[in-house]
């Protein structure tokens, strides 16, 4: 016998099974639609025909199930996240790590990878339009960009980090509270190493820099090389420049680069190949 009015069991389920074979954003699952149907029918049942005020065994046991359903639904239904795009793939590594696990050629760099290298160890990663690589004893955390056009964002707490861009590629390295990103789109090669954290070496042996902290910034032209000074005092800044009084220095009231000679602020990888922009090859 049917109590109350309502769609037959066999109509809801078949419903339910097109919404839930359905692409887009529809996720209906057929078990909740049928316990709901039933938990309908039998709510009619008991208000028409009873009259105890408490709900029959089988009501309550069936408004669990429904419950139940439900939460398991909103669990597990919903579309599937959008595919993770990797930043890069390891194309050399010694005495290098990946996380805790040890890093291996073929190794793919995806956001919020840890990397870093023993001392005597060197990693090298590929990305589209860009090349990076650790040198002994670094470490680098890689952040995917927030947007498409954005860029990819490399921190630095560790070591020495050496990249190389081409025309297509987009980086911005932070270290220390200090950003550093080519000036243009267009083939950049430079070296960066944390001395301490208020020390940097930042070598542009391709291209120039813009280096910006705490809301100043200077231009790093291609071919320089400084020590960078972050938050100096006066006495330490005037220390500084009596040293090499007659070399340029820029200053700033949060940082002061001091130029100094490229053997002094870099040495880029004698494997210069690695690092040779497609748009702007060497000799």
């Amino acid at each position: 016998m049917v109590c109350g009015k309502g769609v037959p069991q066999g109509a809801i389920c078949r419903l339910a099974f097109f919404l839930d074979s359905a692409s887009g954003d529809i996720y209906c699952s057929v078990n909740i639609l049928c316990l709901l149907y039933n938990y309908l029918r039998l709510l009619d049942c008991w208000e028409i025909g009873a009259r105890d005020t408490r709900p029959p065994e089988g009501f309550t046991v069936l408004h669990r199930k429904l419950v139940a359903v439900a939460a398991a639904t909103l669990l597990v239904g919903g579309p599937s996240p959008a595919k993770i795009v990797p930043l890069g793939i390891v194309t050399h590594a010694e005495r290098a790590h990946l996380g805790e696990g040890t890093a291996s050629a073929g190794s793919t760099i995806y956001d919020g990878d840890r990397l870093s290298t023993e001392a005597g160890g060197v990693l090298r990663i590929s990305g589209l339009g860009l090349t990076l690589q650790l040198d002994a004893q670094s470490t680098l955390l890689l952040r995917h960009p927030a947007t498409p056009e954005g860029n990819i964002v490399a921190e630095l707490s560790s070591g020495t980090l050496v990249f190389s861009v081409a025309r297509t590629g987009n980086i911005e390295v932070v270290v220390n509270d200090a950003l550093i990103r080519p000036t243009a789109t267009a083939p950049t090669t430079a070296q960066i190493r944390v001395v301490n954290p208020k020390e940097l070496r930042i070598y542009a042996q391709r291209g120039a820099l813009e280096f910006s902290y705490h809301g100043e910034s200077a231009v790093i032209a291609e071919g320089a090389a400084y020590r960078v000074l972050l938050d100096p005092s006066e006495t330490e800044a005037a220390a500084q420049l009596e040293k090499i009084r007659k070399k340029p220095a820029k200053w700033g009231s949060k940082f002061v680069l001091l130029a100094i000679g490229i053997a002094a602020g870099a040495a880029i990888p004698a494997s210069r190949r690695h690092f040779e922009s497609p748009d702007r090859p060497g000799p």
